[in-house]
């Protein structure tokens, strides 16, 4: 195992754990941690993993616009999107808004070294 799979592994991880954290939290207080939809989190978790794995099955440029496109995604929606600032009323607390914006930083920081490595081997 490379490092750059076991820091996407560890990112894969992480945000998993949110997302189930939030599910838990959504059963058992009525709130999500944060308004990142958990199952929708889940399922984009899994697409990006599928898409990882299948790298060496498909086109080197494919796989590399792939994830480029999960991780402007994922800039978008899991890092920016939080980065609006910390409001009581959708997040369950500062700590799930802070893990928001850590964890999918991870994952932003860790896809672009993939595909930069790719790119200039």
């Amino acid at each position: 195992m490379t490092i750059l799979t076991l820091l996407f592994s560890i990112y894969i991880v992480l945000a998993v754990g949110y997302n189930i954290v939030s599910v838990v939290l959504i059963d058992t207080t009525g709130r999500s941690a944060s308004p990142t939809e958990p199952m929708t989190g889940l399922v984009i978790m899994t697409v990006l993993y599928l898409a990882f794995v299948t790298g060496p099955q498909i086109s080197e440029p494919l796989y590399l616009f792939l994830l480029a496109s999960f991780g402007f995604f994922i800039l978008r929606f899991g890092v920016l999107a939080h980065l609006s600032g910390f409001d009581p009323a959708r997040y369950y607390s500062r700590l799930s808004w802070a893990a928001a914006i850590l964890i999918n930083s991870f994952g932003v920081v860790t896809l672009g070294m993939i595909i930069a490595i790719s790119l200039f081997r």
